[in-house]
């Protein structure tokens, strides 16, 4: 692909899909001789990560079975959505959503919430929602006991 002069240099770059094969070459407009070259190689080590990262997640990084293994964990991310739900239909009560009773061991719990902490720290939309959750339980639920119920928050039923 050719670019504008930059300054006094010209650059090609490679447009391929395969990321770990894009190469840049620069070249004096008015002698024709190349300036510089620079290839994945060249990169610092947490852009060659996120390359190879991306031509993995692209289907590019080992053509067809690449691609087969991204099919295959597609058909298995449908497959347990697909499940779960039906699974919880099968078991849940007719006049409850079939939410799991809350654990009765403290220590358990205690490690749950440090998890969930974490990573609510790392990331904020989770923090957000959690966030928004707590106050739906504290301030609305409270005033809907039927919907509570249905929730099964016997709790926020008072």
């Amino acid at each position: 692909m050719f670019g504008p002069p930059n300054g006094n240099v010209w650059t090609l770059t490679t447009q391929t899909q395969n990321r770990p094969l894009v190469r840049k070459v620069s070249y004096d407009p008015v002698t024709g001789i190349e300036v510089a070259r620079s290839g994945f190689a060249d990169k610092h080590v947490i852009d060659r990560a996120v390359g190879y990262g991306i031509a993995w997640h692209e289907g590019q990084l080992f053509g067809l079975v690449n691609q087969l293994i991204g099919v295959a964990t597609a058909l298995a991310m449908l497959t347990l959505a697909v499940s779960g739900f039906l699974m919880w239909r099968r078991r849940k009560p007719d006049d409850a959503i079939g939410a799991p009773p809350m654990p009765r061991d403290p220590a358990r719990l205690k490690g749950v919430a440090a998890i969930v902490l974490f990573l609510a720290a790392l990331l904020p939309l989770l923090a957000a929602s959690l966030i928004l959750l707590w106050l739906v339980d504290r301030l609305i639920l409270p005033r809907l006991p039927r919907v509570a119920r249905w929730l099964g928050m016997a709790r926020a039923v008072r």
